[in-house]
């Protein structure tokens, strides 16, 4: 019941779908801020911010993007992976490939659920600075 009433959350208006889960968790909160410039309101209201809001909002940004260039690399290296042992040792690239592409998944698991709280920290903001 709790994974459903996530999931249900985690998505936004039908028109406002994105192809993945990640970028439809950060369009449900950008859709919850009730803002139609969500990429200019952190810029607008930063320097009001009080500089513990400051910090856990670039912390939790830097974690997001964090995860996700992590999940690029994994991909990246898995690809080298084969492109480097080819078939001549298709065993070990076998088994290197799945680890990468499991730590891979393990990575965009935590950009989600990253994106969940810099989605929180943008709603908190959006509420605080109502007319900006």
């Amino acid at each position: 019941m709790i994974n459903a009433d996530k999931a249900i959350r985690d998505l936004p208006q039908v028109a406002r779908a994105q192809p993945t889960r990640l970028g439809n968790v950060l369009r449900a909160y950008e859709d919850a801020t009730r803002r139609e410039h969500v990429e200019t309101l952190v810029l607008n209201v930063y320097d009001q911010m009080t500089p513990g809001a400051q910090s856990r909002h670039n912390e939790s940004r830097n974690r997001l993007d964090l995860y996700c260039s992590t999940v690029f690399v994994l991909l990246l290296l898995a690809a080298i992976t084969w492109a480097r042992l080819g078939w001549n040792h298709a065993g070990w690239a076998a088994a290197m490939s799945v680890a990468l592409l499991g730590l891979a998944w393990l990575m965009y698991r935590a950009a989600i659920a990253s994106a969940r709280g810099y989605g929180l920290i943008l709603v908190r903001i959006a509420q605080e600075f109502p007319g900006t």
